[in-house]
């Protein structure tokens, strides 16, 4: 198993990051024209934390983007299920080593759908860290006439999504793969083993806890909270104005059924909580209480031992260079919206962007994200 590194503990690169948001964002949404940006970061050694809101959470009605806007997080919603699922695992309700398959009671894995491969090798280790094997990278967007449909259902291919019907493509532990079929099975094994919907277990074990309280599945249901109208389309980075057959333009707002792969709400506040888990591990009290220290750890720790492909930890993709892993990241684009997190371990920064456009919002963020990037590898000091 690869280590995760050392935590060299520095306010400095905490003021360094600040000052290259600081000159970089309001030029990029203005240059882009996205509606809105807004972007956290975080230094859990010294409990630090400043939020930057530019930009409108909807320019119709001329709403500034603030604390109070909310944003589809995405697959960043997978954040959020990995930290409920070590919560259980601390608690002894779950195990990471166990097979998963056999203790469901709401989904079965028929054996034709097994390719020849040992299903008793799923773990929830390797669901976690895209290595158990599943295909269907993510679950799409459906119309709102569409009714609900239940976490089985998707896993089963329901509506005729045939290129969504969860299978397994290879032998479990020997190749990663991006699976929201995967982490839809996690979902699953939560509610049977708990015997309530996800949100609820969700809100009990993880977002209460922690003081989260702006995060949930509802659009709508967070008293004193507003969702940014998200927005397609629009201005390429290089252009001066708007395509034509390109407008920017609000897109409305289709269901994710999902829920926890890919269809939470949140803010950009509530998500550094999450993501800030593995650092807590390093400066304590790790998992601020509710995830075990070596689980937290184990969240920025290779867990996929050899498989070919990316290099995952819990939930989170995992960086290295030659002495070791030194960052962790995810992204959360949607249909209209654009999110990213990401975490340097050594200077023990984290921040999370969220715009409320998918391309323009890649365009003023990415840019930011590589002069974070670059000078946070720059002040990397492991020891």
């Amino acid at each position: 198993m690869n280590p995760a590194p050392t935590c060299a503990l520095s306010s400095d690169p905490f003021d360094r990051a600040l000052s290259i948001i600081d000159k970089q964002l309001p030029q990029l949404v203005q240059a882009t024209r996205v509606p809105g940006v807004a972007f956290v970061l975080s230094h859990p050694a010294t409990a630090r934390r400043i939020v930057r809101y530019v930009g409108w959470a909807n320019p119709a009605t001329r709403e500034p983007i603030g604390p109070h806007s909310r944003f589809r997080i995405g697959s960043i919603s997978k954040s959020f299920l990995t930290a409920l699922a070590l919560t259980l695992v601390t608690k002894g309700v779950l195990d990471l080593d166990e097979p998963v398959l056999p203790r469901l009671r709401s989904w079965h894995l028929p054996a034709e759908r097994c390719g020849g491969f040992d299903a008793n090798r799923v773990t929830l280790r390797r669901l976690l860290s895209h290595s158990a094997g599943f295909n269907v990278h993510s679950f799409p967007d459906v119309h709102p006439c569409v009714p609900m449909r239940t976490p089985a259902e998707l896993l089963d291919g329901a509506d005729n999504l045939e290129h969504c019907l969860a299978r397994l493509t290879s032998e479990p532990g020997t190749r990663v793969e991006y699976s929201g079929a995967g982490m839809t099975i996690v979902q699953v094994l939560i509610e049977d083993t708990l015997g309530v919907p996800y949100i609820v277990a969700l809100r009990e074990h993880l977002l209460t806890p922690l003081r989260i309280t702006a995060t949930s599945a509802d659009p709508d249901d967070v008293k004193g909270m507003s969702l940014c109208q998200g927005h397609s389309g629009g201005v390429s980075f290089q252009a001066d104005v708007p395509p034509p057959d390109n407008p920017l333009t609000p897109h409305p707002l289709n269901p994710i059924h999902a829920t926890a792969a890919s269809g939470l709400f949140s803010t950009p506040d509530d998500v550094a909580t999450v993501c800030s888990l593995p650092l807590d591990a390093c400066y304590g009290p790790a998992g601020r209480g509710v995830i075990r220290a070596d689980l937290a750890r184990a969240m920025v720790q290779d867990q996929c031992h050899g498989a070919a492909g990316e290099t995952w930890g819990l939930g989170l993709l995992l960086y290295s260079n030659e002495r070791g892993i030194v960052s962790y990241r995810h992204g959360g684009q949607r249909q209209s919206w654009f999110a990213h997190i990401e975490g340097h371990i050594a200077p023990g920064i984290v921040w999370v962007a969220m715009a409320n456009a998918d391309y323009l919002g890649a365009c003023a963020i990415n840019p930011i994200v590589a002069s974070l990037r670059a000078e946070m590898e720059s002040l990397t000091n492991i020891q």
